[in-house]
C-alpha cells in the first residue's frame, strides 16, 4: 500500500513538473528571483485563450504563483523551464491543450523533464526516509 502511494505521488510530481501546473515542491518562497516575463507571457497567453484549466490552474493568478514556485523550487532548471513557457507562450489557442503541447513542445518538455527528474527522485528519497 504504502509503495502504491508512493508511486501514484511520483506520477503526480511528474505530471506538475511537465505542464508546470501546480506547485511541486515546498522548498522556497514563490516570486523572489522568478522570471516574471516568461511567467506573465505564459499565463496571459492561456488566460487570453481561456486554456487555463487546460493545465490545471484555476484563474490566471493561480497560473502565475504556481510557476514563479516551480521557478523557485528548481533554480537549475530555469533556462529548461524558460524554454518551455517562451514555446507555450507561441502557440495558437487551440493548440493549448495537453496533447499537442507535448507533442508542439516537446523538445522542451524533454529538456525540462530530463532537469527536473533527478529533483523529483530525491525528493521522493527524502519523503521516504521521513516515513
Amino acid at each position: 500500500m504504502r509503495q502504491d502511494s508512493r508511486l501514484n505521488k511520483g506520477g503526480k510530481i511528474r505530471f506538475s513538473i511537465a505542464f508546470c501546473s501546480v506547485a511541486i515542491f515546498a522548498i522556497s518562497i514563490a516570486g523572489c528571483g522568478s522570471d516574471g516575463g516568461k511567467i506573465d507571457a505564459l499565463c496571459s497567453r492561456l488566460d487570453t485563450c481561456s486554456k487555463l484549466d487546460q493545465l490545471g490552474y484555476t484563474s490566471y493568478d493561480h497560473c502565475v504563483s504556481s510557476n514563479e514556485f516551480i521557478w523557485d523550487g528548481i533554480p537549475q532548471c530555469n533556462d529548461a523551464m524558460a524554454d518551455y513557457m517562451s514555446c507555450v507562450a507561441g502557440l495558437e489557442c487551440e493548440q493549448l491543450t495537453q496533447i499537442q503541447l507535448v507533442e508542439l513542445c516537446e523538445d522542451e518538455v524533454h529538456a525540462y523533464m530530463n532537469c527536473s527528474q533527478p529533483v523529483a527522485d530525491e525528493q521522493d528519497e527524502e519523503e521516504e526516509h521521513l516515513d
